[in-house]
């Protein structure tokens, strides 16, 4: 993961995904925009998780 979701999410932009060879993908099916998801709509529960100290 190198680009910002932000630059990703360009209008008309070709997005080229290499995780099974080259092939174009959409803005959602892209890694930075699945994990930045995820973290927007489960924060606490992540930073939780992260966070928390081993016992």
């Amino acid at each position: 993961m190198t680009h910002s979701p932000i630059l990703l999410g360009i209008p008309d932009a070709d997005i080229y995904c290499f995780d099974d060879g080259q092939h174009l993908c959409s803005y959602e099916d892209t890694d930075n925009y699945q994990i930045t998801k995820m973290f927007m709509d489960h924060r606490d529960v992540l930073l939780d998780r992260l966070l928390k100290e081993k016992s």
